[in-house]
């Protein structure tokens, strides 16, 4: 008489899970380094979008536009737009309340204020480095034809 098994023994079973175990062991700190690459792209995104903002309302309103950067605080300010929502004459973009908390600014330019004037042109081109741990992404921000675009 044969007999037949209904279930997997004890051995079988650990070497599965030794198996699952070098996997994981190799593939999670391949996900955590992806998913940090694409929070501090995520973040430049969100600060290219905010100098498009900063660009486009200088040359809707005939007016200068500055945008601030505070690394310390982790904020920046869009001086000049007004922002409706909290009734202030800035808009201030605080990246830590977003939940895109940053390590640092850096602008090429030497100073830590980017300026649109009243034609929506940057003065000068600038690269805005955003840096969140050793990941550093940059915005670049070119006075001909006023690209902004983040740099991969």
């Amino acid at each position: 008489m044969v007999r037949t098994r209904s279930a997997y023994t004890l051995v079988e079973l650990a070497i599965v899970v030794v198996i699952l175990g070098i996997l994981a062991a190799t593939t999670v700190p391949r996900i955590a380094d992806a998913i940090r690459v694409q929070e501090s792209r995520a973040i430049a995104d969100k600060v290219a979008i905010d100098l498009a903002f900063a660009r486009d309302y200088a040359n809707a309103t005939n007016a200068q536009v500055k945008v601030k950067f505070d690394a310390t605080n982790q904020k920046y300010t869009l001086e000049g737009v007004p922002d409706d929502k909290k009734g202030t004459p800035d808009t201030v973009v605080d990246l830590e309340q977003l939940g895109m908390p940053i390590d640092n600014f850096v602008l090429s330019n030497g100073t830590d204020t980017l300026t649109f004037d009243r034609f929506g042109q940057a003065v000068g081109d600038c690269v805005v480095d955003v840096t969140k741990g050793s990941e550093i992404v940059k915005v670049e921000v070119l006075r001909t034809d006023s690209v902004i675009k983040v740099l991969e």
